[in-house]
């Protein structure tokens, strides 16, 4: 498996795997929705990733040791009236954080079936923001995580 994938696939399979978690959330996205995923006019609150910028580092300046990946998480809430960056939205960016900062989690080969690699995650910094569309507000509440993988 080309190792550029791998932060993705171990963030998607721990998040949505995670009983409680998904039942806070309609689903986890990498980046935006889908075509054929559900309408996200009724998927909210959700839980969107998105790679920020990726790095190799080098045994002997020949043999990749370690790909380093920075990743966007955060819950998205849509609120058409008093807006919070407390409750639901609060407890999934909670939720998120225990899951994966400071963890060092197997990644799993495309039939879950195989360890293929590590990655090791921490939190860097934490990421509030809000966006506004009409009379509908969007807040994001999460973290920029720094994800380290290796393969086996």
């Amino acid at each position: 498996m080309y190792d550029g994938n791998m932060a993705s696939r171990v963030i998607h399979y721990t998040l949505t795997n995670d009983a409680t978690l998904m039942a806070l959330i309609e689903g986890v996205v990498e980046d935006i929705w889908g075509r054929t995923e559900s309408d996200p006019s009724v998927a909210f609150p959700f839980v969107r990733f998105s790679l920020l910028d990726t790095g190799d580092e080098y045994y002997n300046g020949q043999v990749r040791a370690i790909t380093n990946q920075r990743v966007l998480i955060h819950g998205v809430q849509e609120f058409k009236s008093t807006p919070s960056f407390g409750g639901t939205l609060q407890t999934i960016a909670d939720r998120i954080d225990v899951l994966l900062h400071a963890k060092t989690i197997d990644i799993l080969d495309t039939d879950d079936s195989a360890v293929i690699g590590s990655a090791y995650i921490y939190r860097e910094s934490p990421f509030r923001e809000r966006f506004l569309d009409g009379s509908i507000e969007y807040r994001y509440l999460g973290g920029i995580y720094q994800v380290s993988i290796n393969k086996h």
